[in-house]
């Protein structure tokens, strides 16, 4: 029927085809009748004159006759290759327009994936996505639930086409399906007892780095005829889908364990809340916990500096508790000497951070997080021959006043750190692993360093942070960085620098050029990649007359 209809089109094209047919058949004087298989003529008129009668065919298929004179078989090898080439350019019509299709649903879908972290939404999204280009009255999004080791309905659409007892058979066609890692589609469904109802059915496994972890199952209780193109359609969708489900599946995760984690720390303070460092009662003039009293306290200006283990989770799921528990102690056993070495103490230990304080000079702060960067270097290079991962810390600090005291009751006391300094410190650590940076410092802390001169530092803007008001200046120190990383930084300094000058003076282009000069020196540095994107950015969407190179971070 399609090859008719295509024939249809070019007899009927006046100014193309159709046009030239008759031209040739007029110029030639030739008498010409086509007819299509069901004996309609498309052409000319029958004649009895008509002495020859040949095929028009498409892809070994007879789509017409043609008759007339004994030349009629020339015209009709011209019309076979015209219906050749025709076909051709429909063919590559609708692999182009599949191919739209399918950028279109991963640039659609991609942008609303990107506005929820909620696994149901995630799936009925999907669900809704493929109403929009396949043909389907069912629906569903079947997903395996690692903990309680079943199937889980994650979302529907259309006619219910399985109750949940359906995942609990072994038998259900839909149970098998959902297991399956398979991508599929199934037009003769006559033997399935179970959904006698169903005439057409497509599926995709929702699979995660070659492990399926579900299915969407698309269905219809009429005929449908299922293309290769809608099974890839489907498979974009799964493929999309089931990333974006295990990413928010391993955020809840990640939620509940950081909780986890709180508690735990919590419950260790509440064995212990009669116990502080020793360097903190010395802070309040005590010699021993014997000499405390409920409301000792003390301000100073000090440098809080705050460390913290990249993709600590990450980590912990590849350990046994007790290889937990003995990474932690190591690590911390690490952290706290070369803290005390530096004339400060830790005032807490944070599972797999440290926030520490230095009441002496600021310098003391910078001197303990480079040296805690280069023993992690070594750190590392042990766990390499031990073929265990490479670890990653942020240590960020910032100076100010802080008040040191014993809050509480009598019967129950504790030592405490009052001060939006700490707040700010550990904002800044978290900005480690947005800037991509070992260490960084405020500007509060740089000013208060004698021999700024001394350390590798660059600086890298203004930022608000979730809960501040107050701007924060922050400055890089890349003195404790792997030595090639540390040596393409140094090379890059005053490139990066002119970049950051430019960057802020709202020149994005020159700014970019200098960014891609500044990688051209080092390739490595993650920080100036994420300036470049910034700029180039800012350089075509623009940025409000009123911009100041400030970056808001509502995460931190």
């Amino acid at each position: 029927m399609k090859r008719s209809k295509l024939l249809h089109r070019i007899l009927s094209n006046k100014e193309g085809s159709g046009m030239l047919l008759n031209y040739l058949s007029t110029s030639l004087n030739l008498s010409v009748c086509i007819e299509d298989i069901d004996g309609v003529v498309l052409l000319g008129a029958r004649s009895q004159t008509h002495s020859e009668k040949v095929p028009v065919v498409l892809d070994g298929e007879i789509v017409a006759w043609m008759s007339g004179d004994p030349m009629v078989a020339t015209l009709a090898a011209w019309l076979n290759a015209e219906l050749v080439r025709a076909s051709g350019q429909q063919k590559l019509g609708n692999e182009v327009l599949h191919l739209y299709r399918e950028i279109n649903l991963i640039y659609n879908f991609s942008e609303k994936l990107a506005d929820t972290i909620e696994p149901d939404t995630i799936a009925r999204m999907a669900l809704e996505e493929a109403g929009r280009l396949l043909p389907f009255n069912q629906g569903v999004v079947i997903l395996w639930d690692e903990q309680h080791l079943r199937f889980d309905i994650l979302a529907t659409s259309g006619i219910p086409l399985m109750q949940k007892s359906d995942l609990f058979r072994e038998e259900s066609f839909i149970r098998k399906i959902a297991a399956s890692d398979h991508t599929a589609i199934a037009h003769d469904l006559t033997n399935i007892d179970d959904k006698p109802h169903l005439r057409a059915l497509m599926y995709a496994a929702l699979k995660v780095k070659n492990r399926s972890v579900g299915s969407i199952i698309l269905a219809s209780n009429e005929q449908v005829n299922y293309t290769a193109a809608d099974l890839k359609l489907l498979t974009t969708l799964a493929l999309q889908s089931a990333s974006a489900i295990e990413s928010a599946l391993l955020y809840e995760k990640t939620v509940q364990e950081a909780l986890d984690r709180e508690e735990a720390i919590r419950r260790i303070h509440e064995v212990t809340n009669k116990f502080v460092p020793h360097e903190f009662l010395r802070a309040l003039g005590r010699n021993s916990l014997t000499d405390l009293r409920l409301g000792d306290h003390v301000e100073r200006t000090v440098t809080v500096m705050f460390t913290d283990v990249r993709d600590y989770t990450t980590l912990a799921e590849q350990m046994s508790p007790e290889e937990n528990f003995r990474f932690v102690n190591e690590l911390n056993g690490m952290i706290g000497p070369l803290v005390r070495k530096n004339n400060g103490f830790v005032n807490q230990y944070l599972g797999d951070g440290v926030m520490a304080i230095f009441p002496g000079r600021a310098e003391d702060a910078l001197k303990a997080a480079v040296a805690i960067q280069k023993s992690i270097q070594q750190f590392n290079k042990d766990r390499k021959s031990l073929h265990q991962q490479p670890v990653k810390i942020g240590i960020g600090m910032h100076t100010g006043s802080l008040i040191m005291g014993i809050i509480g009751d009598r019967e129950r006391m504790d030592a405490a750190t009052i001060s939006d300094t700490v707040n700010t410190a550990a904002r800044i650590e978290g900005l480690t692993k947005f800037y991509h940076a070992s260490i960084l410092l405020s500007k509060e802390t740089l000013e208060q360093i004698s021999t700024p001169d001394s350390f590798a530092l660059r600086y890298l803007g203004k930022v608000r942070v979730k809960g501040k008001q107050t701007l924060v200046h922050i400055h890089e120190c890349f003195d404790g960085d792997a030595a090639q990383n540390r040596q393409g930084k140094q090379a890059a300094r005053e490139v990066f620098s002119r970049a950051i000058s430019l960057y802020f003076a709202k020149d994005f282009p020159a700014a970019t050029l200098a960014f891609q000069e500044a990688l051209l020196l080092h390739t490595g540095d993650e920080t100036v990649q994420y300036f470049l994107e910034k700029s180039k950015q800012y350089m075509f969407s623009g940025v409000p007359d009123d911009w100041a190179g400030v970056e808001e971070i509502a995460s931190i």
